[in-house]
């Protein structure tokens, strides 16, 4: 974990500098978890955009063989044509692709190379702010959500941060009250933000 050690865990308003070392340090684990099998060359690490990516690398130092790129930016890919065949140079073939807080178009992207014939490719999906979303969005986070199954997920539920939603893999939805750990809510299917909203209003 990056600087001094944190304080109590609280909700709060993070500046985008606070939100990517978030992001960061959550790859970074990653990262550690490949070096210490000594598999970091099947490992592509990919963030939103390049200024991402060279701050990473900055600050990680070593990370031994893994590719740490960031995604090109959008007329760049648009300029070029065809942005599967953009973004699959830009891996070069690692079978492991961990794309870190990736926007709804580069989701896109990957889902069209994952899909494209011959690829071989093994997405995990960092920090993508694809759960929970409200019943009416229809953009591609909503069918990432639906088609995969998080191997652990946690963010906090209501205005104020008193609740906390949390999934494991193998393991229902569970909503509690964090001020006492009541359980509000239990469920097989991810909750909608209604869903997670009115379980708090009714405890």
């Amino acid at each position: 974990v990056e600087g001094e050690e944190p304080d109590e865990l609280e909700p709060k308003k993070c500046s985008k500098e606070e939100e990517f070392q978030g992001d960061r340090e959550l790859a970074g684990g990653l990262v550690q978890f490949f070096y210490e099998f000594k598999n970091t060359v099947n490992l592509c690490v990919l963030f939103r955009n390049r200024a991402m990516a060279t701050i990473a690398r900055g600050t990680w130092g070593d990370f031994g063989k893994a590719r740490v790129v960031g995604f090109p930016p959008a007329r760049q890919m648009e300029m070029e044509g065809d942005s599967v065949l953009s973004l699959a140079q830009l891996l070069r073939n690692r079978p492991f692709v961990a794309a870190v807080a990736p926007r709804a178009r580069q989701l896109k992207a990957l889902q069209e190379l994952s899909e494209a014939k011959d690829v071989k490719m093994l997405l995990i999906l960092l920090n993508a702010r694809v759960r929970c979303r409200s019943e009416d969005c229809t953009d591609i986070r909503k069918d990432v959500a639906f088609a995969s199954n998080p191997v652990f997920h946690v963010s906090f539920a209501g205005p104020k941060g008193e609740g906390l939603l949390y999934k494991s893999i193998n393991t229902p939805w569970v909503l509690v009250r964090r001020e006492d750990g009541k359980e509000l809510w239990r469920g097989d299917d991810e909750p909608t933000k209604e869903v997670v909203q009115n379980a708090m209003k009714e405890s």
